[in-house]
């Protein structure tokens, strides 16, 4: 499973949604992770794009920073 290589998490609840950001189709899932003590959430972004897998990938150890974050993908250009 390629999104959750990405996230360096085996979390098995991350179930794919799909998202559309700037006409572009993207497979969107959100990850638990703990790294010792601390736990994080992280959220994966993947495209097929000219044919290659391209994905995205956010970790942080709040929700709002995380919100944050992925608020960053309405900026992304696809040429």
């Amino acid at each position: 499973m390629t999104r959750a290589w990405v996230a360096h998490s085996d979390d098995p609840s991350a179930l794919p949604k799909q998202a559309v950001i700037l006409d572009q189709n993207l497979t969107v899932s959100v990850f638990g992770l703990q790294e010792g003590a601390v736990k994080k959430g992280a959220v994966v972004f993947t495209t097929l794009w000219k044919g290659k897998l391209l994905s995205f990938a956010f970790a942080a150890n709040s929700p709002q920073q995380l919100k944050a974050l992925t608020e960053t993908m309405k900026t992304v250009q696809f040429f």
